[in-house]
């Protein structure tokens, strides 16, 4: 019940109100089929429609589904109740609600892309290799700059930064607009 009261935080930098409203318009018709639909099961993307790295989707089976299940069930905290079957194993992937995406950065179920402004590229033009561990945001790329002690590489199983190319063919100015308007989500 309390994570259901918990609100995103407000993006702390200026937005820019009327590139937000153009791409109010875009969200609509590049995002919110999956990252709005009410019924859960609508939200749900098959591997060869989203084109991310499977390893996750594939690796979560009806026995991790179960365990993970069961584990739910044994906890015994004061005001948490867990139904049982609630989980199960779908071999697909959840498209999320994008309020406070801002902030979630680096992006992709594994965080394999390190901006917005890269998530919103063809998946050839996405960096291979970068750092992670910078708390340095920076507002016009919505993510951390590229600096940090750990280097993340896509070419490691698990790690792939493919797919998720919805915005891709969008104009520059488009995907600016787009931005602007997920900060304010």
């Amino acid at each position: 019940a309390l994570s259901e009261t918990i609100r995103a935080p407000k993006y702390p930098f200026a937005v820019d109100a009327e590139a937000a409203k153009r791409g109010g318009a875009l969200y609509e018709a590049q995002c919110a089929r999956c990252h709005e639909a009410k019924d859960e099961d609508a939200r749900l993307v098959a591997l060869e429609e989203i084109g991310t790295d499977p390893n996750r989707a594939r690796m979560f089976g009806e026995e991790m589904a179960k365990g993970l299940d069961d584990w739910l069930l044994s906890l015994t905290v004061k005001g948490f109740q867990h139904n049982t079957g609630d989980l199960r194993s779908t071999g697909k992937y959840f498209s999320v609600p994008l309020a406070g995406v801002w902030a979630r950065a680096p992006y992709l179920h594994n965080g394999s892309v390190r901006t917005m402004r890269e998530l919103l590229m063809p998946a050839t033009s996405r960096a291979k290799t970068w750092k992670r561990g910078s708390r340095v945001y920076v507002p016009e790329e919505m993510g951390f700059a590229n600096e940090g002690t750990f280097t993340f590489d896509t070419a490691i199983p698990g790690n792939a930064n493919s797919g998720h190319e919805y915005g891709a063919t969008l104009t520059e100015e488009e995907k600016r607009d787009l931005m602007e308007c997920l900060k304010t989500r």
